[in-house]
Formats: structure tokens, sequence, C-alpha cells
């Protein structure tokens, strides 16, 4: 299993973010996996790709969209009032 993240905002351009082997594997057709994903600002093309041989695969592509981070804003300060 190979899992790439592109988001191109950010000018990231199928960054390969995950990998496993299933070789040696006690079922050759299955693999459970999971990972925390690194998500940029925008939308995020995520795209995990199960290949069964150099001939056979299957890639499945999905969005997730990240807001950007707020920053905190100091409230600004009333004239004083003679």
């Amino acid at each position: 299993v190979y899992i790439y993240v592109s988001n191109r905002s950010a000018k990231i351009d199928s960054r390969k973010v995950f990998y496993r082997s299933n070789r040696g594997g006690k079922d050759g057709k299955a693999l459970d996996f999971s990972t925390d994903l690194p998500l940029w600002p925008g939308s995020n093309m995520v795209t995990v790709v199960g290949r069964a041989d150099k001939e056979t695969r299957s890639i499945k592509t999905v969005f997730i969209f990240r807001d950007p981070p707020r920053t905190a804003q100091v409230p600004a300060e009333k004239p004083a009032t003679p």
C-alpha cells in the first residue's frame, strides 16, 4: 500500500507519506493499516494505491479540505472618554 498527498495551493505534488508491504503476510489478499496523514491548508488530494503485483493495482482517491490556521487577534483599545 502506498499513500500520496497532493495540495496544489501548498505546492505539494504527490508526496509519498505512507508505505507498507504485505510481503510475507498471513493473508496475501488483505492488509489492515492506519496512519496519520499530513494535511496542508486547502484541498488535499489523498491517493491510496494497493498493488497485487507489477501489473495489477487498485487506486482510490479522496479529497480532504483543511481550514487554514486562525491567528489570535488582540482587541483594539477603546479611546478614553473625558
